[in-house]
């Protein structure tokens, strides 16, 4: 998996999302009455940081299990 990509892409969606939810809350778009959009958009965004960090442990964890493989093929080595 790509993972700089996919944090790259998550990060730019979570900017934008953040963008809006001032632009409708505090912004311009207040005055159009469309704020219940800049809480649609918080939470979206807050939905794309838990993807964020769900992907960065599933990283985490898939290098973690990459390191250890050596030991799960028979080879036992001792640390020095």
């Amino acid at each position: 998996m790509n993972y700089r990509l996919y944090n790259m892409v998550l990060v730019v969606l979570i900017l934008i999302q953040g963008y809006f939810f001032y632009y409708f809350v505090f912004g311009e778009g207040k005055q159009g009455g469309l704020q219940f959009m800049g809480i649609v958009s918080l939470i979206f965004g807050l939905c794309l940081i838990y993807i964020l960090i769900l992907l960065r442990r599933h990283k985490q964890r898939n290098d973690q299990q990459t390191f250890n493989e050596h030991l799960k093929n028979g080879e036992h080595r001792r640390l020095k």
